[in-house]
Formats: structure tokens, sequence, C-alpha cells
């Protein structure tokens, strides 16, 4: 919507609506849908402020202030990724062969994660704007499709029989990962750009370089403390991996053909490094809350955070951190340009005074210059109990998808299997 269309409304809305004015709280209020006041005290869902620090309106939803001025192109609250656009499965699947184990999204090419599919063999379902292209196989492998990745034309995928795969999304040509060095792979992959990375069972990151079709290895990261538990890497030339036990992320840049540690970012005090993710020169880590040693049945978590860094001039600096109300710790996290998505309650488990039935949760945070905010929580329109909707996530230019591996196969009221997986696409 134009600003203009915005005024013209305002006004008319201004002349036709039944309105009062507080003088307690200096609220105008317009039928009781829109309060304009101040920000102090008690406020109420629904009112608009002027915020000097940031130079933007912002609206509370009963929560937070959030954003109405997030979209360059228009005025108003933007919200991208909104609504689900569409729900994928595949009837052929049986239960429990977790359709939706691992996800990924480029543009409008889809791929969903299948491994206990082919009597544990594996698969991985390849969609072209929600238009099911190819189900790719590898015989003889095993748990095949347990990671996918996409970047622009190519897909990896991580099994779990000591092979990385390549799959040429032009010509439909998959490849198994060419090894210098004899070491099983685990499933674990990652890619971007012309940068790919693989964690070896001897908890080597064995990295590549995409070189006229071919993947050639360079440099590895073979730091002892850092055991691989997870890592992302960056088409800039950037490796973020966690080290055991969980405490710090080490950050590795590559000269020429070889990797160089070039910073260790510590937790907070009580907090320990979870899922991370980078997107060119940003990094997200999700810190989970660390409880002391000893049972913890009687210890209320508190809430984790997300704290954003961006690379400025060889250092990686703190740039904001993100707090997403009524939850009490996060999973996975993804980053794409100037969106963060991350998942919680995807655990049926009760935890202090707070139960997490397992559907689960996808929420979203914006970037407004050097801020993030919380803006929403995305959840399925078919949710149940225990879908663990959250299992994977993935974000592109396009939209967000969304692996629930215990969704049941419904097709509107039809039942067709339980926990037979699905796959949720929200467009941008």
């Amino acid at each position: 919507m134009r600003a203009i269309d915005v005024i013209i409304t305002t006004c008319l809305l201004f002349l036709s609506a039944v309105h009062t004015v507080s003088g307690q709280d200096q609220a105008f209020v317009l039928d009781g849908a829109m309060t304009l006041g101040n920000s102090e005290g008690s406020v109420a869902a629904g009112t608009i402020r002027w915020n000097s620090n940031t130079s933007d309106f912002e609206g509370f939803n009963g929560d937070n202030w959030v954003s109405l001025t997030q979209s360059a192109s228009s005025f108003g609250i933007a919200q991208p990724y909104r609504y689900e656009s569409q729900i994928l499965f595949e009837s052929e699947v049986n239960e429990n062969e977790n359709y939706g184990e691992d996800v990924a999204i480029e543009g409008s090419v889809y791929a969903v994660g299948t491994p206990e599919t082919n009597s544990g063999q594996g698969a991985v379902y390849l969609y072209n704007d929600g238009i099911l292209k190819d189900k790719i196989v590898s015989n003889g492998s095993q748990e095949f499709g347990e990671r996918v990745d996409i970047s622009g034309d190519w897909m990896v995928i991580g099994a779990d029989d000591g092979e990385a795969y390549v799959y040429d999304l032009e010509s439909s040509r998959l490849a198994a990962l060419k090894k210098n060095t004899p070491v099983d792979y685990s499933e674990f992959i990652k890619v971007d750009g012309d940068l790919l990375g693989v964690k070896g069972e001897d908890s080597t990151i064995y990295t590549f370089v995409q070189n006229g079709g071919d993947w050639d290895e360079i440099g590895q990261i073979t730091s002892k403390e850092i055991a691989a538990l997870n890592f992302d890497i960056s088409h800039s030339g950037h490796i973020a991996a966690t080290e055991l036990g969980q405490s710090h992320v080490r950050i590795f840049r590559l000269n020429g053909n070889e990797w160089s540690e070039t910073q260790i970012i510590n937790p907070p005090n009580g907090f320990r490094s979870g899922s991370i993710a980078l997107y060119d020169n940003q990094l997200v880590i999700n810190y989970v809350w660390n409880p002391p040693s000893g049972p913890t049945s009687n210890v209320v978590p508190e809430q984790g955070f997300l704290r954003v860094f961006q690379y400025v001039n060889g250092n990686w600096l703190e740039q904001d951190d993100v707090f997403v109300p009524n939850t009490v710790g996060l999973g996975i996290v993804e980053i794409w340009d100037d969106i963060i998505i991350t998942v919680s309650d995807i655990f049926g488990s009760s935890t202090g005074q707070t139960l997490h039935n397992g559907q689960g949760k996808v929420h979203v945070i914006q970037r407004a210059g050097d801020n993030w905010n919380y803006q929403y929580s995305l959840t399925s329109s078919d949710g149940r109990a225990g879908d663990i909707f959250g299992q994977d996530i993935d974000i592109g230019t396009d939209g967000i998808i969304v692996g629930a591996i215990w969704a049941d196969g419904y097709v509107g009221t039809q039942y067709e299997s339980n926990r037979q997986g699905k796959a949720y696409i929200f467009k941008k």
C-alpha cells in the first residue's frame, strides 16, 4: 500500500470513526480497533507510537513493539513469509520414514529428505514450485537424504554410508563427492556458492571448491577442540563451528586454499552455544540456557536468545540480541539477508511451568537497520500435537520451508498414514 493510500484511509477513518479520548492515559481510540497514545506504563495491544531512537512507527502486539515500516516499498506492517501457501507430502511414504527430516529451498526449488524410506536406503524428493520433479535415490546407500542443502545449481546430500553426494540440478546428475583422504563422511554437509563443507567421522571438516562442474578438495579444519558438532559455511570464505561441549564458536577464514582460525566467540555466563547460521558476513548464534550440574527436574529453565554478529574490518562484532516471547529455549536457526528464522516447542515434554505438546513453532525475526526484531510465529494450518513442525527449516529468496516428520498424512479429512511426515511452504 502506498503512503498516500494510508493517509487517505486514515483520514476517512478519522472522520467516520466513533472515538474517545482519555485524559488519564492520553489515548485516542478509533472504534476500539486502533489506539494512539504514549508508550509509558500499561500499554494496550494495538497502540501505535513513534520511536525517536529508530525514527520509526511501531505497533504494540500485546508482547512487543513491532515496526510498521519494515518494507522499503510500502507503508505498513511488512510480513514476508507470513502465510502458508502449500503442504507437501508423498502418499507412498510410510509411517516413521521421516519425510521432512531435512529440508532445503533455493528460489522455487524445494528438497525434502526422507532417510528411512525404501527400507532405510532413503530418498530426496525434489520439487519445482511445489510440483514433484524427481525422486532421487542412491542404490545401496543408507539413510540417503538425512541432510540436504541447496545453493545455486547444486544440491548436496548427506547419508549414513560414509559418502557425501552432489546433485547437479541442471543435468540431474548425482555423484559421490571425491575423496582425497580415505575417511568416512558423516551426514552433516553444507554448501554456499562455490564452497562446500562436510564433516568427517574423524570430526574434521573437509572443504571443497567448485571448479568447472567438479568439486576439488581444498583445506581441512582439524582443530581437536571443535569436533564439528555443527557448522555453517559462507561463500564469503568463512566457516563457523561449535567446539566440543558446545561452549564456544570458532571462526575460520579461507586464505587461498587453507583455513586459518581468526576468532573465538565465548557464550555469555550461564549459556552454551547451540545452533549457528552464516549468511554472507552475518552470523547468528542460538544461546541455550546451561543449567547447573545435577538433577534438573526441579529447575525451571530460562529463555534462551539469539545473538547476531556482523563481520566488520576483520572482526565479528556483536550487533544485536533477540528474545522470542513465550518460549523456553530455541532450536535450529537460519539466516538469509534481513530475515532470521528459528524454532521452538518441538519436543513433547513438561518443562517447569510450560507444557510443550511437540506441535512446534517457527519464529520470524526481521532486521531494521542494526536492530533485529521478533515479528511473528508460524504454525501449520493442520497442526496437531507431536507433529514436530520445525524438525528442520530453511529460508531463501522466495520462501521458507519447514519439515514436520511426524505430521499425520491427512488430505482434507481423509486419513492416509500416521506420522507420514509433511513439509510446509511459506512464500514471500
